[in-house]
């Protein structure tokens, strides 16, 4: 599913350091992104909420990030469920460019089977949509992640894949260095494999919602994640 909003494709350190292979916990701490974040019990890995801890068993792999204003459940979470006919309706209201008003983007969403994200007066909700950073990563089923619509199984990863989970989640160096364990599958030598007793790896987009609240920015490469971008949905409404 592919998300619309502005695209981030290098996230940085404070000062200017590139973040590449990495734990999304770590991605999140380094860059700043973290003191953006509006609820923790909020962040979802495809359809599925991870807790803070989780977050240290994602990968993020510098594939940068997608800042984007989504429609979301009372709970805070993204509404997935919707999400792919938002998009289709948000991509009509961009045809209209600054001639779209309120009524319009309104019916645009209602055409889509959308008023649910629409109020009496015939405008958009804005109390239904929230912002949010959207990166991807992987993560094992022992992370308690299951297969979802929304979370794809790696039914056969490669050796690159591999290495790449590993990398992410090393922690420490030298003597302190710690490389995860991934158990795959290899029926030759353990036939232990032959009852399922390996690691299974999970892909998914991963949903983070942010705050509006904070006047300044966090930088991404020379560019800038706006506190405040998501307004431009209230003034568009």
């Amino acid at each position: 599913m592919t998300v619309n909003g502005s695209t981030y494709n290098r996230i940085t350190t404070p000062s200017g350091e590139a973040i590449g292979d990495t734990s999304l916990y770590e991605m999140l701490q380094k860059s700043g992104i973290g003191s953006l974040v509006k609820n923790n019990q909020a962040i979802t890995f495809g359809d599925q909420v991870v807790k803070p801890e989780q977050l240290r068993n994602i990968t993020y792999n510098g594939s940068g990030v997608v800042r984007a204003n989504l429609p979301v459940k009372p709970d805070g979470t993204v509404n997935l469920a919707i999400l792919e006919e938002y998009e289709q309706a948000e991509a009509e209201m961009k045809q209209y460019g600054n001639k779209l008003t309120p009524e319009v983007a309104g019916k645009i969403l209602e055409s889509h089977g959308l008023s649910q994200l629409v109020k009496e007066d015939g405008k958009p909700d804005i109390s239904k949509f929230a912002p949010f950073i959207v990166t991807e990563g992987y993560t094992l089923d022992t992370n308690g992640i299951k297969d979802s619509e929304f979370v794809k199984k790696i039914k056969d990863p490669t050796e690159q894949q591999i290495q790449m989970y590993k990398r992410s989640l090393t922690t420490g160096t030298g003597k302190d260095k710690e490389v995860p364990d991934m158990d795959t599958y290899d029926g030759i030598w353990n036939p232990f494999d032959w009852f399922g007793l390996v690691d299974d790896l999970y892909k998914a987009a991963i949903y983070i919602p942010i705050t509006n609240n904070q006047l300044t920015a966090v930088t991404a490469a020379n560019q800038h994640i706006d506190y405040d971008e998501a307004l431009d949905l209230e003034k568009k409404y």
